[in-house]
């Protein structure tokens, strides 16, 4: 396999540039959806968000998670050559101290690195034959701790995004008192049809008071969510070309129906849509805030940082697809026209990250 070349300079601008695709992209297709998909909890809203929630579970079991592994795989492996260079000089400075003393031993060490390669076990125990015929062991506890460290060090990681986005998520229900709390949630298809319920100068009057608060706080909300995707971006382009790309598609994926369903919720809270597609582009500004952020915490501290980002982001994808999105997809009854439209859209956003995994490891064969 080659190794993908890979400067610092490239990943800048690949990360820049990715980082306005996302925040243009969605912006400019606003204007031309039309009504009814943008209305929250409709038919095609739904589809395109299971279409996201696809996207995004596949971007982290086909490209976050594999990439963890591989790079601590790979760490493993170097550690063990180390540990297995060291020990064939220390056993034959052992045998030649002891043929020059004349010394005879009842037990001869014999290395078993074939027989536990494949539990990594050759970097924290030696295994040795004593002249009883019984076999004995060595195990430096050291390297146990290690071992154990670098395995977990992954799952901690993505455990950790998932927590913050959890606790992210319970400040902005403490923050806009919401019992469901949701920024693209149940919230938009309840206040779409409580407006329903009211005359037009009710709704008028409401949306001078809670209904604008509201719009602003989903602004706010938007900001925060698009500064992690710009750290997932900066931080997967840190770590290569291929991964990077992944990542912005999959954001891309449900940056579309997110920015959808807000741009609906601002229209409702009384604003005018050409200042609604404004403000929602005046929140692109933090994923180029969050995008920097993951690209200089790589430079500081380099592709152990990196890692660790990457892992944090494929817990935040998990959180976001599965308690953020999906309840969307779930909050109303459907069809079953509907549902087996949703469930393809799922199908079809992991399909088209099996397509880019697919290119990917063909590009890396060459």
């Amino acid at each position: 396999m080659a190794k993908e070349h890979w400067d610092e300079g490239q990943a800048w601008r690949h990360a820049l540039a990715a980082t306005a695709a996302i925040s243009i992209l969605p912006t400019l297709v606003l204007p031309f959806i039309p009504a009814s998909a943008s209305k929250p909890g409709s038919g095609p809203l739904k589809i395109m968000l299971a279409f996201a929630v696809g996207g995004m579970l596949g971007d982290v079991f086909l490209h976050l998670l594999p990439h963890l592994m591989a790079a601590h795989a790979h760490g493993i492996h170097e550690h063990d050559h180390e540990i297995h260079d060291h020990d064939h000089g220390h056993d034959h400075a052992h045998e030649h101290g002891h043929s020059d003393g004349g010394h005879a031993h009842g037990h001869h060490h014999h290395d078993d690195a074939h027989a536990a390669e494949g539990f990594g076990a050759q970097s924290v125990a030696r295994f040795f034959s004593l002249a009883d015929g019984s076999v004995g062991v060595e195990v430096d506890s050291a390297q146990v701790m290690e071992l154990l460290t670098g395995e977990l060090s992954v799952g901690m990681t993505v455990l950790g995004g998932f927590l913050f986005f959890f606790l992210a998520e319970r400040l902005i229900r403490a923050a806009t008192g919401s019992r469901d709390g949701h920024s693209h949630g149940h919230d938009h298809a309840a206040r779409h049809k409580k407006d329903d319920d009211l005359s037009d100068g009710q709704v008028c009057e409401e949306q001078n008071g809670g209904l604008k608060i509201g719009g602003l706080l989903n602004l706010a909300a938007d900001f925060m969510h698009n500064v992690t995707d710009g750290l997932a971006i900066g931080a997967a382009f840190s770590t290569g070309h291929a991964l990077g790309f992944a990542t912005t598609l999959s954001t891309l994926l449900h940056e579309l129906p997110h920015e959808i369903g807000d741009f609906a919720v601002l229209v409702q809270s009384g604003m005018r849509p050409w200042k609604a597609i404004a403000a929602q582009f005046c929140t692109a500004f933090g994923a180029l805030a969050g995008t920097l952020l993951g690209l200089k915490s790589a430079e500081w501290a380099g592709s152990a940082a990196a890692s660790a980002l990457l892992g944090f982001t494929a817990g935040g994808f998990i959180y976001v697809s599965c308690v953020a999105v999906m309840p969307e997809v779930l909050s109303s009854r459907s069809g079953l026209a509907q549902t087996a439209g949703e469930a393809l859209a799922l199908a079809a956003g992991v399909g088209l990250m099996v397509t880019v995994a697919a290119t990917e490891s063909h590009h890396h064969a060459h």
